[in-house]
């Protein structure tokens, strides 16, 4: 064969990773499933391996279909990612971007392209030192401590690691911060990516690296006894003794993304007076005390029930036993452990009790409506007051049972019922289950606590308070829950409101301005006298048609738009 014919050699272009968006996702979502102990992680980690074995570059998740261990939620996640990508990419062009990095046949051009790939160590020369009390600093301290004491190699479980770092760090290690979906936890991996830690073994040990003993070394250990008398460091930037005044303090920034997340969450242990953010709304001065109390002791921060060392009791309102006891009696023959006692919102809740009678509220609450009752509340305005306060009292599932007690008239027309009944599942969001009788009533909560009683046996539940309630997920092996002491003295009819709150329920008298139209009006709203300002500067009857309410952005319409500007602008309302 001639030098020509060989220089005329048809060559094909190879991709070394013809899918590298969709690779980098993958890992992403299967990195975090490991942190999390999820079993999810096998599945992205057989996903990733597929498609790193095809050759072709694919435009859509709906593609994957056609590859082993794909199934339609990881595509229909790519899809999702990947239309985000889009939306913060506009003028990238999608085909390069999804096969950017094809391999080099010549490998000897190979070597020269990664070489300015080896500056990058430059960028991590300054030295690292965690901010006192952050999360990181007390993931550093915990384990230089636990090597100390155990001897090398020092390694400890994430369940471990999280209990004894805790006195080190004023954020919390199990609970996501508020409006967030990280804890103080969520640092471990730039510690890891750091090399300042090493993460290895399934599931997940943890030890220091000989640049983290070095640094932990230098760190002094503060923990919460000492936490008002923090001593300066030369190297970091310098901390205020008072943890008041180091909040706000706007002249001392760092880069590290650790203060940022402190200046977000309240001292657990601090003896001083909670301080009020800026553009909150005032809270009267019995909740003030109540939550002075509450943080001084700091007994929601201390209850923690380890796995098996509790049980779970149905809770049964007073007023549901006024016909006598043969709800009871009919549940405990179905064996269900109950007590009787007054809640102030809903007819039936779930509490964990351990040894010491500390008791943590489990998120459900059930209200049980019979038809001509839910008649009655509809005609008399307890329906929607019931549902609001059943969803300002900091319990995420909400259910209302509807109970049937055979063909009767009712004061409203069955229609109507069913047709409320449905209005609460769509558009309130609470769980809606229909019973035919009270015998079907008690063998449905029985066996919705034997449920749950087997769900939550094998979880770690915190105490925590109200406000600072994270996103329930029932897959998490620590739970956050308020006690019910808390559920109740914030669930009552007599407890102090604020503006806002006593604004929606005013909004919510209005025919057809359900709970969820009144929280969208007043997100745009706040109060009275913002709403009446803009009417005044020019607003008309159809200021409010626009606002979109609810996952959906339907609109509030220009009928309750105008109704509510007749109740803010007329003496007499047509």
């Amino acid at each position: 064969m001639s030098s020509n014919e060989k220089h005329l050699k048809r060559k094909t272009l190879k991709l070394s990773h013809p899918n590298p968006l969709f690779e980098k996702w993958l890992q992403e979502w299967k990195d975090e499933a490991a942190s999390r102990n999820s079993d999810t992680q096998y599945a992205f980690a057989k996903a990733l391996q597929s498609l790193k074995k095809y050759p072709l570059p694919l435009k859509t998740g709906k593609e994957c279909l056609i590859l082993e261990n794909f199934g339609t939620r990881i595509c229909l996640l790519l899809d999702r990612k990947l239309a985000d990508y889009k939306n913060l990419h506009p003028g990238n062009d999608l085909d390069i971007t999804l096969s950017r990095e094809p391999s080099l046949d010549n490998e000897a051009e190979a070597p020269m392209k990664k070489k300015p790939k080896t500056k990058s160590p430059k960028k991590s020369s300054k030295l690292y030192i965690p901010t006192l009390r952050s999360a990181s600093y007390a993931i550093l301290v915990a384990l230089n401590q636990h090597l100390k004491a155990a001897g090398p190699p020092g390694e400890m479980t994430k369940d471990e690691l999280q209990k004894a770092a805790q006195p080190f760090c004023d954020t919390s290690m199990f609970k996501p911060l508020p409006n967030s979906y990280y804890s103080g936890w969520s640092c471990v991996g730039q510690l890891v990516n750091k090399q300042l830690v090493k993460r290895q073994g399934n599931p997940h040990r943890y030890s220091l690296t000989e640049s983290g003993i070095d640094l932990a070394e230098k760190l002094p250990v503060v923990d919460e006894e000492s936490s008002l008398c923090i001593p300066n460091i030369s190297s970091p930037p310098k901390l205020t003794n008072h943890p008041r005044i180091r909040n706000e303090n706007k002249t001392c920034t760092t880069k590290s993304p650790q203060k940022r997340i402190e200046k977000e969450v309240e001292r657990p242990l601090s003896i001083l007076q909670p301080v009020i953010p800026l553009g909150t709304e005032e809270i009267s001065s019995d909740h003030r005390l109540t939550q002075n109390s509450e943080s001084t002791s700091s007994e929601w921060e201390e209850v923690i029930f380890p796995p098996g060392s509790f049980q779970t009791i149905l809770l049964v309102d007073t007023q549901e036993i006024h016909k006598g006891d043969e709800l009871v009696k009919a549940l405990e023959a179905q064996g269900t452990i109950l007590e009787v006692r007054k809640l102030k919102v809903g007819d039936f809740a779930w509490v964990s009790r351990n040894a010491a009678g500390q008791e943590l509220l489990l998120p459900f609450i059930v209200e049980r409506k019979r038809l001509d009752d839910l008649a009655s509340s509809i005609k008399d305005g307890r329906f929607h007051e019931q549902k609001f306060r059943m969803k300002q009292c900091g319990l995420p599932h909400c259910m209302y049972l509807v109970e049937s007690h055979g063909q009767r008239q009712y004061s409203l027309p069955t229609s109507t019922l069913l047709q409320a009944a449905a209005n609460t599942q769509f558009i309130d969001r609470f769980a809606v289950k229909y019973t035919a009788n009270s015998h079907e009533t008690v063998a449905y909560l029985a066996t919705f606590t034997k449920v749950i009683s087997r769900k939550f046996s094998n979880k770690t539940l915190l105490g925590c308070k109200k406000n600072m309630l994270p996103t329930f997920d029932i897959q998490d092996d620590c739970i956050s829950l308020i006690s019910f002491m808390e559920f109740n003295k914030t669930s009552g009819k007599t407890r102090k409101y604020s503006v806002k709150e006593m604004f929606i329920k005013q909004l919510v008298q209005l025919r057809g301005l359900s709970v969820e139209k009144a929280l969208a009006i007043v997100g745009r709203y706040p109060c009275p006298r913002s709403l009446i300002t803009a009417f005044q500067e020019g607003g008309n009857e159809k200021l409010l048609a626009d606002i979109p309410v609810g996952n959906l952005s339907r609109k509030i319409g220009p009928v309750i738009s105008k109704a509510v500007y007749e109740l803010y602008n007329k003496s007499i309302l047509s």
